[in-house]
């Protein structure tokens, strides 16, 4: 069956797909995407993958797109107040499961992100050059940020870290910034950012913090920084 000016309407996030074209086969009880291409959030994305049976569908599917990433982090939540990216990103995904009333899909999802700028509020100098890797797991909820890379006003900037998204999101970080190096391990409440772990090193001066940042301005933060400074 040939696809061509197909729309898909309702989508979480990116709300339609639109210029669906490309080729699906039905054989026996099995539905195979040979490819077919849509545009959404400004770029252009391919699927490919089979659907089976037809009477408790299984999906397997791949996605994947070079994105443009100005219309794309303009639809995410997380950046829409004064956040502004551009750049292009290779995004691959593999999705797999069973298909229902409440899907339950096993997707790990991975972008290469290339000479890309952010921009914000809080950033006194915009992130520039921003390279590297993240990867997402849909099960477990956690995203792994492999060698970022990118320059914060004349300074180059590093980062490693894991993030596990559930009820009571954790982030462990290490990374530098100049001649600077920090390690962060935090945990984020519906009252606090509470930090378990914290460490800032620059040439002789060494800094420990632990404690917790209220999310409220009626309630007091309280950290305490040990360490010395020179």
């Amino acid at each position: 069956t040939l696809l061509e000016h197909g729309v898909l309407e309702g989508i979480p996030t990116i709300s339609s797909v639109t210029r669906l074209s490309g080729t699906v086969h039905v054989r026996n009880d099995q539905i195979e995407i040979e490819e077919v291409t849509g545009l959404a959030a400004g770029s252009v994305w391919k699927l490919e993958g089979t659907m089976a049976p037809l009477t408790h569908p299984q999906l397997e599917v791949l996605v994947t797109s070079q994105a443009d990433l100005a219309p794309l982090a303009a639809r995410l939540p997380v950046l829409r107040e004064g956040w502004q990216m551009s750049g292009r990103a290779d995004l691959r995904a593999v999705c797999r499961g069973p298909l229902g009333l409440q899907p339950l899909l096993d997707c790990l999802a991975s972008a290469k992100i290339d000479d890309a700028t952010l921009t914000g509020p809080p950033l006194p100098h915009p992130v520039t050059h921003l390279s590297g890797r993240l990867a997402y797991d849909g099960l477990a909820k956690r995203l792994t940020v492999d060698q970022l890379s990118a320059r914060v006003g004349d300074e180059p900037f590093r980062l490693v870290a894991t993030a596990t998204l559930g009820d009571l999101p954790r982030v462990r970080a290490q990374g530098a910034l100049g001649r600077g190096h920090f390690t962060v391990a935090t945990r984020f409440t519906p009252e606090d950012v509470v930090i378990d772990e914290g460490r800032v090193t620059l040439g002789h001066s060494e800094l420990q913090l632990i404690g917790r940042l209220s999310r409220s301005a009626a309630r007091e933060s309280v950290v305490r920084v040990t360490g010395v400074f020179e």
